[in-house]
């Protein structure tokens, strides 16, 4: 099943009327991102290219650029980009650009990553990661430098338990992210019993 979400640009000129400049003068342009339910989405990428000319844009903030015809190209992630062409000539002007969510099959999902550092605790020989809400557990030994990466990890919530060779020595919970979360990992004694 396809879901279909919508992706809406809103071409606006806010100069002199178009009667006194026509296409001739300079257009000013926001582009708004949304989705089928009119909730904005953030855009990846937002490009308009005319006679060769690319433009990057950001959503939500106005431009100006000369009038004319423009090919417009809008990457939103867990949407398939879109590419259409826009008349930008009126003093408003909707252009709206219609965009399918991808399928399950077609996705990779994206992976995170934690990189700790153990401070404030000597003795902490293991860090353990436990998703929340999940079912994902691993071990990792801590690095002579007093550090600890988990990567490939599905995105997410998790809590890191500091071990020492006999004992857990202190949780924190953290987030997983695709830039890599990094933790400073403050053990404090007795955290564990709490």
């Amino acid at each position: 099943m396809r879901s279909s979400g919508r992706v809406a640009l809103i071409l606006c000129s806010l100069l002199a009327p178009v009667v006194a400049f026509g296409s001739a003068g300079p257009c000013r342009v926001t582009v708004r991102v949304t989705n089928n339910y009119g909730d904005r989405v953030d855009a990846r990428y937002v490009r308009l290219t005319n006679e060769g000319a690319l433009t990057v844009v950001e959503q939500d903030k106005p431009y100006q650029m000369k009038c004319g015809l423009y090919t417009l190209e809008v990457g939103v992630r867990g949407f398939r980009p879109v590419t259409t062409q826009a008349d930008i000539e009126l003093v408003e002007q909707v252009v709206p650009v219609a965009t399918q969510f991808l399928d399950p099959a077609d996705t990779v999902a994206p992976e995170c990553a934690v990189l700790g550092k153990v401070s404030a605790q000597a003795g902490v020989a293991t860090v353990r990661l436990l998703q929340l809400f999940g079912t994902y557990l691993v071990d990792v030994p801590v690095s002579p430098e007093d550090t600890f990466p988990f990567m490939h990890l599905p995105c997410g919530t998790y809590l890191l338990i500091a071990i020492s060779r006999s004992q857990c020595l202190g949780t924190e919970r953290v987030t997983a992210t695709v830039a890599g979360t990094r933790v400073d990992l403050k053990t404090p004694a007795g955290a564990c019993n709490q």
